[in-house]
């Protein structure tokens, strides 16, 4: 193996906060904002959001993190479902734990697909695209076919989109003629978890239902100042650049994983987040690596999941100097 050299200095940068310059113009814009009424999502902001996307505003509804717009479209999918005797959520396996909670405050049966497969027909499905924690992406074609008008609800999650190789979302407008609805994360490539924001998209009349029900005053003045910063031309710029950062430091772990597991296949890395499958000729320097980053291994799968941030990257360049 050939020494490796450690992260550049500007990927060091990956695992930083939200960008001074933009924390600061999210407290300013928070001091400035009356504190005695209710805050308001404006309307030229939501047409911000949405252009960003190439979408209507109409089609577009900023939530209180992915979370709460994954729970009303599970639930709006029970209410269109239940007049057709469909009473359970087919949830990829394995994927994000909260998927089950949702569907049973949702009143929904659930049972599991395999998350490289697509699941049958006959239930509410949900998709995960970017798939954590296999990496399993649904293809385009696959996407528009669940998604099409007629198809019935589907819950698309996208929490990790922005950070995948292809995201969907940049041409999210082409699944939105049906019933389905897609969902996102501000916070992933942005560090903006406290902030709670997400993201929920569906055809106009999707998500005027939606929006009527989840009432007004969801976002509180803080995430509103948040959505008005990352929103505005610099926040964008810092956004585009902290993804880049984060697709970079990714790039690094992935080449150490390679030269570290030989043998083994890294595939198709997302969010912050890269995978590797292994078989029992190529596990000669996984104990080492596994204990150096705090990977998790799926034996079964025989997979490796290995979370990407500043310190894993540093130390999988000193286990490989170590066993080049």
């Amino acid at each position: 193996m050939t020494a490796p050299t450690g992260p550049s200095p500007d990927l060091v940068r990956f695992d930083r906060e939200l960008p001074p310059a933009l924390r600061g113009a999210v407290l300013d814009r928070l001091a400035a904002t009356p504190w005695h009424h209710y805050p308001r999502l404006d309307p030229e902001l939501r047409e911000r959001v949405a252009a960003h996307y190439g979408v209507s505003a109409a089609t577009v509804l900023p939530t209180r993190g992915c979370t709460e717009a994954l729970d009303l479209a599970v639930r709006r999918a029970a209410r269109r479902s239940a007049p057709h005797g469909i009473s359970s959520l087919a949830l990829p396996r394995r994927s994000w734990y909260g998927f089950v909670p949702l569907a049973e405050r949702a009143g929904l049966d659930w049972s599991h697909y395999d998350a490289g497969t697509l699941p049958r027909p006959g239930r509410i499905p949900v998709l995960c695209t970017p798939n954590n924690p296999t990496g399993h992406v649904v293809a385009d074609a696959d996407l528009a076919r669940l998604c099409a008008d007629g198809a019935g609800p589907a819950v698309v999650d996208c929490t990790y989109d922005d950070l995948g190789d292809d995201p969907v979302l940049p041409r999210v407008g082409r699944f939105l003629g049906g019933d389905a609805v897609l969902c996102t994360s501000l916070a992933k490539s942005t560090g903006l978890a406290g902030a709670r924001l997400g993201l929920l998209f569906a055809a106009a009349d999707v998500v005027a239902e939606i929006e009527a029900e989840a009432g007004p005053h969801r976002l509180d003045a803080f995430q509103l100042a948040v959505l008005e910063a990352l929103f505005s031309e610099d926040g964008l710029l810092a956004w585009r650049t902290m993804i880049g950062e984060a697709r970079a430091l990714r790039a690094a772990c992935a080449d150490h994983i390679r030269a570290l597991l030989p043998c083994g296949t890294v595939t198709a890395a997302v969010g912050t987040v890269v995978y590797a499958r292994f078989d029992a000729d190529c596990q000669q320097h996984l104990p080492d690596l596994v204990a150096a980053t705090g990977a998790t291994v799926f034996p079964v799968e025989r997979v490796l999941r290995v979370r990407v941030t500043t310190a894993t990257a540093n130390a999988l360049a000193a286990l490989r100097s170590r066993c080049s």
